[in-house]
């Protein structure tokens, strides 16, 4: 977390990644490689999710995912979520400083819920990093100079 921008950024992948990425199946004849905007034009928020939570693992630094899935009980029925509303996909804390950091990941075309939206308001009037990321290059931006893009 130099300031330099990654090289992830510019990796390119295969198709057949992409599509194993989405849990699609993988034909032979996918072998064409895509390059990084291509990819993130299209990619599911699960894929760019993946790709931040790798990004953060690699460099070591600590954070959570937000499991908001449905729950069910032993009676099968459901059970109400003990995640927040609108709590973002993913909460950290940047090293050295210990400056929380929270990630709400959306695809291209994806809106933010009005809940959301108060959320993220709150968390950044408290002082936190807030980044709305549609891809990767979102996250390193934000968390190399500190600042919401």
């Amino acid at each position: 977390m130099n300031g330099k921008r990654s090289n992830l950024v510019n990796e390119r992948i295969s198709i057949s990644a992409y599509r194993a990425l989405q849990g699609r199946p993988v034909a032979a004849e996918s072998q064409r490689r895509i390059g990084a905007a291509e990819y993130q034009k299209t990619a599911a928020e699960a894929g760019i999710q993946a790709a931040i939570t790798e990004w953060l693992t690699v460099r070591h630094i600590p954070f959570s995912v937000t499991d908001s899935s449905r729950a069910f009980g032993p009676d099968g029925e459901p059970r109400k979520s003990k995640c927040r509303a609108g709590w973002p996909d993913v909460s950290g804390t940047l090293p050295p400083s210990g400056r929380a950091f929270y990630i709400e990941t959306k695809s291209a075309k994806g809106r933010l819920r009005a809940e959301q939206k108060r959320v993220i308001s709150r968390l950044r009037s408290a002082g936190a990093l807030v980044i709305v990321a549609r891809d990767l290059s979102d996250v390193i931006t934000a968390l190399t100079t500190g600042r919401e893009g």
